[in-house]
């Protein structure tokens, strides 16, 4: 059972001189780092181990203990679900007056208020505020043609806060008026949010969706390339139900290049052609499609219209 409680500790701190310090009392974690918390306390020579106790609580609407060392003694027994296996007191530090909690493998639900709590001789405790975030790093890119040199260009990705999805055009105007942006959050409590920005496209143009995480102050960037395509597809290959590449680029077959550095695949072709690599391989499609090919500097949409 414990010895002491906040209640207790309430009074016990305001006459004694016993107290606890928090070197910091805000910490930042990423989803699925480690993080380690610290309080101190005075030992005054050395530190007797049977007569410490600690324990490090959530502050949530029901009490959470995270770790309980009772006279020297650990009770794991009493330690919530949501810490079991995640928790580790650094023993090794304690002779030096410091309370170091670490928390592995850090979730979404681990951020909030914890108490620090010491009693050792005197008893007091400090409040310690955890915060945890999910960057939105990985941004999935899709491009579709609606026909009439319509394009919808669309933009997911997942974490935590809530982010905010900006579109710009390559003269940097703000299209963010023109998306659709919706937000989705399961069980995990990310976010999983997908734009679409539906645009008119005559020439050779860039567009960007920009993930802003205002709460962190970070953003994440994907770039959109698009461009309609006049291409023509040699008699010979009109018959084949499948082409592997790669083949030579003839001038003849297409009347726009562009470079991609993307491998040629077996893929089935109808009426469309496109330039691979600065080699200039060609592969043809044999169904109606959009081709996309991303590569780090040059990114190329193809329209079979």
């Amino acid at each position: 059972n414990r010895t002491f409680s906040l209640e207790v500790l309430t009074v016990v701190c305001y006459c004694t001189l016993f107290t606890v310090e928090a070197p910091k009392s805000l910490y930042t974690a990423e989803l699925g780092s480690n993080v380690t918390m610290e309080c101190v306390f005075p030992v005054n020579g050395k530190l007797k181990f049977g007569d410490l106790s600690v324990i490090w609580e959530k502050k949530d609407e029901v009490r959470k203990d995270v770790y309980i060392l009772v006279k020297g003694k650990e009770d794991s027994e009493s330690q919530h679900s949501d810490f079991q296996g995640r928790t580790k007191l650094l023993k090794e530090n304690l002779d030096l007056g410091q309370s170091l909690l670490q928390i592995s493998n850090v979730k979404l639900r681990d951020a909030g208020l914890y108490h620090c709590l010491i009693e050792y001789g005197g008893a007091d405790y400090k409040t310690i505020n955890l915060k945890v975030q999910a960057p939105y790093r990985t941004i999935t890119q899709e491009v579709v043609s609606t026909g009439d040199k319509e394009w919808k260009l669309t933009c997911q990705s997942e974490g935590y806060p809530k982010a905010e999805v900006m579109w710009q055009n390559g003269e940097c105007q703000d299209l963010t008026d023109k998306a659709n942006t919706s937000y989705e959050t399961g069980s995990d409590q990310l976010y999983r949010v997908m734009s679409t920005l539906t645009i008119k496209n005559r020439t050779c143009e860039n567009f960007r969706c920009i993930f802003w995480n205002k709460e962190i102050q970070e953003n994440t960037s994907a770039n959109f390339y698009i461009r309609a395509v006049e291409y023509s597809i040699p008699a010979s290959l009109q018959s084949s139900s499948r082409v592997p590449g790669p083949f030579p680029l003839q001038p003849k077959h297409c009347k726009h290049y562009q470079c991609a550095r993307l491998a040629c695949q077996e893929i089935p072709v109808r009426s469309a052609c496109l330039t691979f690599t600065s080699r200039s391989v060609l592969s043809f499609f044999r169904q109606k499609l959009l081709f996309s090919a991303i590569t780090l500097n040059c990114h190329v949409f193809l329209n079979s219209s």
